[in-house]
């Protein structure tokens, strides 16, 4: 939801709706219908901030619809505001562009979707993951083909592959947090894989169009710890103004399973 309104979607595998309720008295303000072709309309990939929605197409084609509601003039609304196509569709890499909500994002004008199937390699170098984040105030069209900025795996090529960088993403003003689930720590990777960390950039530092680097890097903080990987660190995480929260679903501690959630201080990742 946003402040005005409570944002339901409603999908099967040929069309999908998304309904928009005044948040006042909770009567229907308007309906969002799928007249793009796209599978799974809006099914799981969806974000809003102000004034912005943000829907995914969960099908082959891999694009995002982005809506801004105060441009709404009647009741039944046919076509997004703007169209934001996979960077990468031509290439046939990766099919997970925002399609799930842990992997999309918006904060102000800043759209952020993760791809964590994108991969440059074969065999096992797949799934190093990619990220991208979009200036809507930079629009001169409907149709988007390429992102404002490109964020890589830092860590690609570091011990084992598969990282899945850009499993979730999250967004706050300008700190952006991305997790990379599958990925080790170091040199460790070849013998603890999958540990999990976050990268945390801010948009106001980005020098160019490709960021390869993150400001900081979080590290699970029982990295090698109980049950040696697999922790599931960053497979979920939020960023607040002054915090960013990260899960480990199957952290050990303390017992098998058990799962825990960690908060950091978001100027500087310390955890608190």
């Amino acid at each position: 939801m946003n402040d005005d309104y409570y944002i339901i979607g409603v999908h099967d595998s040929s069309s999908g709706k998304v309904y928009l309720f005044n948040r006042s008295d909770n009567s229907l303000a308007y309906t969002i219908t799928n007249t793009s072709g796209a599978n799974y309309f809006a099914n799981q990939g969806h974000a809003v901030s102000g004034n912005y929605l943000v829907l995914t197409d969960g099908s082959t084609t891999r694009k995002l619809f982005v809506y801004d509601i105060s441009t709404f003039s009647s009741s039944t609304i046919t076509s997004a505001n703007y169209t934001l196509n996979d960077p990468n569709y031509n290439n046939l890499k990766g099919n997970q562009l925002g399609k799930n909500r842990q992997n999309l994002s918006i904060s102000g004008n800043y759209i952020v979707a993760g791809d964590l199937f994108y991969g440059t390699g074969s065999a096992g170098q797949m799934w190093e993951g990619i990220a991208y984040v979009w200036d809507i105030s930079t629009f001169g069209s409907s149709t988007i083909t390429s992102a404002n900025y490109t964020l890589t795996n830092p860590q690609y090529n570091v011990g084992v592959y598969r990282d899945q960088f850009g499993q979730c993403v999250d967004i706050n003003g300008t700190t952006i947090a991305i997790g990379s689930y599958q990925q080790g720590d170091g040199a460790a990777t070849t013998t603890k894989p999958n540990d999990g960390l976050v990268y945390v950039y801010d948009i106001s530092n980005f020098g160019s169009s490709v960021i390869s680097s993150a400001d900081y890097t979080i590290a699970n903080p029982d990295y090698g710890g109980s049950a040696d990987g697999n922790d599931g660190f960053s497979t979920n995480l939020a960023v607040t103004e002054n915090h960013i929260i990260v899960s480990a679903y199957n952290n050990s501690t303390p017992y098998s399973a058990a799962g825990t959630c960690y908060v950091f201080n978001v100027s500087n990742g310390t955890l608190l």
